[in-house]
């Protein structure tokens, strides 16, 4: 299942996947990732300014809700690049 994120201009995978519209494609094409210095994955998005977000805040934001001030996203499996909305807590 495929869920656009409006917040971050940015469709999302509950596998973790993560895609951006390309107008000149007209289709949605997978984004690249980068790791941060920590090992999470992270994505650059254009709202609501340019910038990054880790993968395992916008699959979970996407599909849950927004995340309250002072929380963290836990990886249930402890690998921080299995960003899984089954492996989100």
């Amino acid at each position: 299942m495929i869920k656009y994120n409006e917040k971050y201009d940015r469709w999302v995978s509950k596998d973790g996947l993560v895609y951006m519209y390309s107008k000149g494609q007209d289709k949605l094409v997978l984004c690249k990732l980068t790791s941060t210095h920590n090992g999470y994955l992270r994505v650059s998005v254009p709202k609501p300014k340019t910038s990054h977000v880790r993968v395992n805040r916008l699959v979970y934001e996407t599909f849950v809700g927004e995340i309250p001030q002072g929380y963290e996203i836990d990886h249930i499996n402890t690998i921080k690049t299995d960003n899984r909305l089954e492996n989100l807590r």
